[in-house]
């Protein structure tokens, strides 16, 4: 059995990431952001759930084309993806007012940096009285928990961070934020 340190899907998506699970199985979706390629939800008591895997859905263009909402998600990069997961709503930074994830996900069609989508936000007369002071270097500091938040790597017995922290990164990242990694309990 394997505890969580802090939050639990980002040990599952670890675990999925590096092999050490085939899949993780929950109702949660933040697994996908996390960076869980393999999930299954809708789980029965028969057995039967529903498999999503992200690496087929975004090698799988053809598939999708018809529908203009899949197929712009599937040319987001992951940065993007989970930025707008973030201004969707999440439980580390409460969400704009009229802001869910279908009006943030068409907001990065428009827009390629959430620098920018927040900035046509603050330029909108419906949502720039809306928008929190400081929220963008929130939604950044949130951001890196989708990226490097702190698990447990049952191969070493350590605390590791989901993943490697690029060294102009840990500059500008809070590691207290993600988890204390100097202790196991």
């Amino acid at each position: 059995m394997i505890v969580a340190p802090y939050e639990a899907d980002a040990q599952l998506a670890y675990l999925v990431k590096e092999g050490i699970a085939n899949f993780a199985i929950s109702e949660d979706s933040d697994l996908i952001a996390y960076g869980c390629n393999k999930l299954i939800m809708k789980l029965t008591f028969t057995g039967e759930g529903k498999l999503v895997d992200w690496d087929k859905f975004l090698g799988d263009k053809d598939a999708f084309a018809k529908d203009k909402n899949l197929s712009a998600l599937q040319s987001f990069t992951r940065e993007q993806f989970i930025q707008a997961c973030i201004m969707g709503g999440c439980e580390y930074l409460p969400s704009i007012q009229q802001v869910g994830l279908k009006v943030a996900l068409r907001l990065f069609s428009k827009h390629s940096t959430v620098d920018e989508v927040v900035e046509s936000l603050m330029n909108n007369k419906i949502f720039k009285d809306r928008v929190p002071e400081n929220y963008l270097e929130a939604l950044k500091r949130v951001q890196s928990l989708f990226f490097y938040q702190t698990v447990y790597d049952p191969r070493t017995k350590a605390l590791t961070s989901l993943e490697q922290i690029p060294e102009a990164v840990s500059k500008t990242i809070e590691e207290d934020f993600l988890g204390d990694r100097s202790v196991i309990e």
